[in-house]
């Protein structure tokens, strides 16, 4: 199609949106276009005029003669106004049997004139062969206000005055009308000046504003007044809605949805590849142009991709943010747990939360997230009470426009307990009634007892819904369905045509029903939605509507379904359609499985499941067994393991009963492994065992290699290498035949993995490359950034830390372009070891503390403690021991409370080695037994070669010269392979200073400059200054004091250049003693 072909397409399709389908005039959309000519006319000081007419008793029109009838008068009577009001004049069908006519350049008077003739003239003739008359609201411009909008308002008013006088007249503009909502709010003064304070002070790090109070006290209104006097500052404004409670992170998208709104689908063009996917499982227009290169980047699930590509889209935008999300109350826990990872990776940012709720209706999600923020970040909490009598006066007072008495101050306080809400509500139930009426010029009330005052939200949508017409009962009842009100599908089940269904909604949005939107109309409280829908749609007929709700939303969807799945399997779900309703459901289910809302995920696996149960088919029931499978893969996964193990066996059975040998199979392959987890081998071993034997009967050689890997990844779990990595090569042997180099690639890393727990660090190292060349080939960027850091690891172990550091620089950017957060903390820490043991300690300091943020970030408990370790190291080189300790401790804990041998470790080791810096030795050698009897109970013969290190440097510490020689002959019986570049420098040492003790100067000095010669090698010049201070011991023991005093001023000199001040405070008191 050529452009110009397509740009008068979607002009006409523009010009179509604004025009009625029954009459062809003006429809209510055009009146938004209508106020731009308003403003021009306003600004040249235009009069103008505002117009409501409406055919009276047009309800009976439509139930004695029928719907086709209603619309031949519509459409004759709209051809008579048209015709007879002049070609200038605007005339917009509002709704119903409603007209909204704008007359330019006409006061008030002549309007009068014009529709007083117009009025006669409708009663002289037919329309559709009916009789018929007309009321009419006049409101004009600057005689009876200066906005479009007020200026409509008093002209309904003015409409409604003339139906209540008897109809067939124009209304009169009343002085005395109740104004709703309320225009001003009304106290909370002090409320009011803790908001702004809150919002305006402490600009440069992120808090939370907790609102709470029950429904209807004026919550939101407070932000709003607040906010409307706070500038320069962006503000995010999103709910939480109860009928959407089911679509994971909703109030989040909207904020996201909204931004991209507002700047344009441009602001994600700069955020890496890998986050435009995770924004696109939220936004599905994203996805759209994204997914076709979703291939080009291997990505594993990771929950706090997501989040981060989250803060990554919020930070856009003014530093300066204010972020408001109404309606806690209903969110759900992973839009929680994406807040809190903004606090926390926004804690330094100048980002204020507000976070609005009710407080009877607070959840345990809400209840465990207020106790989180508290905790984590500065919150100030509001809470809202009931207005006093006096604030109740004062309200009252602005509504009727006068001072009310106190007959009529008691009976609302009475009755609405001062709640806002309850007060219009009370004063609008009193204005119908005729209770609360002027005469002349003042209101005059009239006690009617308590039948006006509602006992609740439900019983005043309960009044509110007997008083309409059976259509307007019917649009409330199908919006209640649909949670919304959506023209075209009310069109698609009434059979309505557009403009009535716009004035029904009009009637009920003057009930107080209804709010709207920009782009939708929603009900004003979710209570009111739920209680139409639980009271007044049954079950036959709420599965009826569903269904129907569900077609008309696909079918507006077509070709785009994708943004819309979880609102389909909702309504089909719902709606009992088992084919559609199980399609969409796996399909939202699965979805939110990729946006890591676990227990949305299972939400929509049982439904689809419940749809399936007592069919007897074999696909329905194959069908059922997959949806088991994939609600027991999450329950697994959230550790919830009896659950996902009664899935599993249900679905075992079923899978036996149809003789489905593939499905069978892989349920016992999810058993064996959820056996694992629970550490139950035996019957792990069983279902292995079972799977191998059902994978060879189906002739499934991948099916037997998995099986093989699986098993040799619980034996090395368990330290039996040599079986592992028997089971290795079977399942690398079966790989290569069938050409699987993903799983090749695999299998070579974890048979890395054991060589390097053997300490065969060359056969590791060339595993790793192997594997790294096929990850790399198959552009898999996760495991190709895994098996760098993992020969990373080995260059450390050589000593070369140059290489190492090179390696680890590329598994940086690879983790970075992917957003895998635990990658990246993984290697920061790696690479602030390296530069701590170069003494580069701001820059070590810098990467394990971005290390440690990242960890925090993401919750990973794991990472945060090896962060710890590193920052406790290298303030202990610096002499900061106090602080060291401080970070030791917190690790410790860490490692305690996740049951972590490796991080038990590791941590003792670091106290005993910080207690031994600090000359303390009874302390060190409580924490180097400990780090023995820990090495022996776990049978590592890595841990015992440190804890025999340790127990070295402590004996000659402590000049136990026999404990040393029997220490150090088990120290050199640690097989070769076990002996790392920085261990031989260390073991060197250890020797050069046992000989210093025994005054065999010369052996002593062969060993130190060994030492010297690997940690100069390495890079280690902390550890060439430490050999220098005991070259210098050894020289003062000869008795040389100028060779003494030579050693240990090199040795102070590393010391002073890195800042090692334990070990120069060492030094310098050895020189200050010795000369």
């Amino acid at each position: 199609m050529k452009e110009g072909t397509k740009k008068r397409r979607a002009t006409k399709k523009r010009s179509l949106a604004y025009l009625d389908d029954l009459t062809g005039i003006y429809n209510r959309r055009y009146l938004k276009k209508t106020k731009k000519e308003i403003e021009e006319l306003q600004e040249r000081s235009i009069p103008f005029s505002v117009v409501i007419v409406d055919i009276d008793h047009f309800k009976e029109i439509n139930d004695t003669h029928g719907h086709l009838k209603g619309d031949e008068v519509i459409k004759e009577f709209s051809q008579f106004l048209t015709g007879t009001l002049r070609a200038t004049d605007t005339v917009v069908r509002y709704g119903g049997d409603e007209f909204v006519c704008v007359m330019s350049n006409t006061e008030s008077k002549d309007t009068q004139q014009i529709y007083a003739r117009i009025l006669d003239r409708c009663k002289k003739r037919n329309f559709g062969g009916l009789n018929i008359s007309i009321s009419a609201g006049i409101a004009s411009y600057p005689a009876d206000g200066g906005e479009f909008d007020e200026l409509l308002k008093i002209a309904d008013e003015s409409l409604y005055d003339a139906k209540r006088s008897g109809r067939g007249r124009i209304g009169t503009i009343h002085k005395k009308r109740i104004e709703l909502p309320t225009r001003v709010y009304v106290g909370r003064r002090e409320e009011k000046e803790i908001l702004k304070g809150f919002l305006t002070e402490g600009n440069g790090y992120v808090r939370a504003a907790l609102i709470e109070g029950n429904i209807g006290i004026g919550k939101t209104r407070l932000v709003k007044e607040v906010l409307n006097t706070i500038t320069g500052r962006e503000i995010l404004w999103s709910d939480c809605l109860a009928f959407f409670e089911g679509i994971s992170y909703y109030p989040i998208r909207e904020i996201i949805k909204y931004k991209i709104n507002r700047q344009g689908k441009k602001i994600i063009n700069d955020i890496p590849f890998a986050y435009k996917i995770e924004i696109g499982k939220l936004i599905p227009e994203i996805m759209e142009e994204v997914k076709e290169r979703i291939d080009e980047i291997g990505l594993v699930l990771d929950k706090y991709r997501l989040y981060e590509s989250i803060r990554r889209i919020i930070e856009l935008g003014e530093t300066k943010k204010i972020i408001i999300i109404d309606n806690m109350q209903w969110s759900d826990r992973e839009t929680t747990e994406v807040i809190k990872y903004l606090l926390r990776s926004l804690r330094n940012s100048p980002i204020t939360f507000i976070f609005i709720y009710r407080q009877e209706e607070k959840t345990d999600v809400l209840e465990d997230f207020t106790s989180y923020i508290s905790r984590e970040t500065a919150v100030k909490k509001v809470g809202l009470e009931p207005l006093e009598r006096s604030g109740i006066q004062q309200m009252v007072n602005i509504i009727i426009g006068e001072k009310p008495d106190n007959e009529l101050v008691t009976y609302i306080e009475q009755g609405s307990g001062g709640n806002p809400f309850y007060v219009e509500e009370i004063i609008k139930g009193l204005n119908e009634a005729g209770y609360l009426h002027v005469e002349g010029d003042t209101w005059h009330f009239e006690g009617p007892g308590a039948k006006i005052i509602p006992k609740s939200i439900d019983d005043i949508a309960e009044r509110k819904y007997q008083g309409l017409s059976k259509e307007g009962r019917e649009i409330l009842e199908i919006a209640s369905v649909i949670g919304r009100f959506d023209i075209d599908i009310i069109k698609d089940i009434t059979g309505y045509n557009e403009g009535h269904i716009i004035g029904v909604i009009e009637t009920i949005k003057r009930l107080g029903f209804i709010k709207e939107r920009e782009d939708r109309i929603e009900f004003q409280e979710e209570i009111s939605r739920g209680a139409i829908y639980k009271r007044y749609v049954s079950d036959m007929k709420g599965r009826m509507l569903h269904k129907r709700i569900g077609e008309k939303i696909e079918e507006q969807y077509q070709g785009r379904e994708h943004e819309v799945t979880e609102e389909l399997a909702f309504h089909f779900y719902r709606g009992m359609d088992r084919t559609k309703g199980v399609v969409y459901c796996l399909e939202s289910g699965d979805r939110a499985r990729e946006q890591y809302a676990n227990q949305s995920a299972i939400r929509y696996y049982t439904w689809a499941e419940e749809l399936l149960r007592n069919q007897h088919d074999i696909e329905h029931k194959r069908t059922r067994i997959d949806c088991l499978l994939k609600r027991a893969d999450v329950l697994s996964f959230i550790g919830d393991n009896e659950g996902a193990m009664k899935n599993f066996e249900e679905g075992l059975k079923l899978a036996q009963a149809i003789a489905d040998k593939k499905r069978e199979v892989d349920i016992r392959f999810r058993k064996a492994s959820l056996y694992v987890n629970i550490s139950q081998y035996s019957k792990a071993t069983e279902e292995a065992n079972e799977c191998i034997k059902l994978y060879e009967e189906l002739s499934d050689k991948k099916g037997i290699a998995l099986v093989l890997n699986a098993i040799g990844n619980t034996q090395g779990f368990f330290g039996e290498y040599n079986n592992a990595l028997k089971n290795y090569e079977e399942s690398l042997l079966i790989f290569r035949e069938i050409g699987d180099k993903n799983f090749e690639a695999r299998v070579l890393n974890n048979q890395g993995l054991i060589y390097m727990n053997l300490g065969d660090h060359n056969k590791a190292l060339r595993h790793f490359e192997d594997s790294l060349k096929t990850k790399a080939e198959r552009g898999d960027k996760y495991r190709e950034g895994a098996a760098l850091n993992n020969i990373g690891l080995i260059y450390m172990s050589f000593g070369n830390y140059k290489e190492a550091l090179k390696i680890y620089e590329d598994a940086l950017n690879i983790f970075r372009e992917i957003g895998n957060k635990y990658g990246e903390a993984l290697v920061l820490n790696n690479i602030g070891i390296i530069n701590g043991d170069w003494g580069n300690y701001s820059e070590g300091l810098k990467f394990s503390e971005d290390a440690l943020k990242i960890a925090n970030d993401t919750e990973n408990r794991y990472c945060e403690a090896l962060a710890l370790k590193n920052i406790g190291t290298i303030h202990m080189h610096l002499g900061n021991y106090d602080r060291s300790l401080r970070y030791f401790d917190d690790s410790h804990k860490i490692a305690e409370r996740t049951k972590s041998n490796e991080l038990t470790f590791i941590n003792l080791a670091s106290l005993a080695y910080l207690y031994l810096s600090m000359g303390k030795y009874t302390e060190a050698k409580e924490y180097i037994d400990k780090v023995y009897n820990q090495a022996k109970s776990l049978k590592s013969q890595r841990m015992l070669r440190d804890a025999l290190a340790f127990l070295c440097d402590f004996y000659l510490g402590q000049k136990e010269i026999e404990k040393f020689e029997e220490t150090i002959q088990k120290l050199n019986e640690i097989p070769e392979t076990l002996r790392p570049k920085k261990f031989e420098g260390d073991s060197n040492l250890f020797m050069a200073r046992y000989f210093v003790e025994i005054e065999d100067f010369t052996k002593a000095d062969k060993h130190a400059k060994k030492a010297l010669a690997i940690y100069d090698d390495m890079g280690d010049r902390l550890s060439t200054g430490i050999v220098y201070y005991y070259m210098g011991i050894s020289e003062l023991q000869k008795g040389d004091k100028t060779a003494y005093k030579k050693q240990m001023k090199k040795a102070v000199k590393v010391f002073t250049t890195l800042g090692a001040k334990g070990w120069k405070v060492k030094a310098d008191k050895m020189l200050k003693k010795n000369g």
